[in-house]
């Protein structure tokens, strides 16, 4: 049995932390029926939440999430990487939510119309002790209609581009 891998040891030698960003990632996943699965799924208690949160990935409670839609891998890498043009930008700072709801809406379907690919919607951070609420609410208006059937996926920006404050938007194409 030498030079053979065990299955289950890669699975089994996983850190607790480890453990708890692979269940966080596949939490979505369904189980296929009658396929003998392991039945040790767990809930994932909140600090390895927060440790999931310290490495990179946010967690949203929010009861939709604009999802990649139609998008290939390699598209969908090259978007959450900032490696798409940027080929416009709105800065929703300074507006309430009425207004930033409004723009926003008139910026997708304009930057939509003229066969934007990519845009970048701007937010703002929030303070330091909570997030800002345009932050919390633009990725939920642009999965509600009518936005949801012009936008393919969302992702947060790179440092470069404004980082938490700040969304990519990849935007369908217009097939003629």
């Amino acid at each position: 049995m030498t030079g053979k891998k065990d299955k289950n040891k890669s699975r089994a030698g996983l850190s607790k932390k480890d453990a708890a960003l692979w269940k966080a990632m596949t939490a979505d996943v369904q189980l296929l029926p009658g396929r003998g699965y392991d039945d040790n799924h767990e809930e994932i208690p909140a600090p390895q939440k927060k440790i999931i949160e310290r490495a990179g990935i946010e967690f949203r409670e929010t009861k939709t999430q604009v999802q990649g839609r139609g998008v290939d891998r390699r598209t969908a890498q090259r978007l959450e990487r900032g490696k798409m043009a940027i080929e416009g930008t709105l800065d929703l700072h300074g507006m309430n939510q009425q207004e930033a709801r409004t723009a926003l809406a008139r910026f997708i379907k304009s930057s939509y119309e003229r066969g934007r690919r990519c845009v970048l919607v701007i937010t703002g951070k929030g303070r330091q002790d909570k997030p800002g609420i345009l932050r919390e609410r633009v990725p939920e208006w642009l999965d509600e209609a009518p936005l949801e059937s012009m936008v393919l996926k969302t992702a947060q920006a790179k440092q470069q581009d404004g980082g938490l404050g700040a969304i990519y938007v990849l935007l369908r194409r217009i097939r003629k």
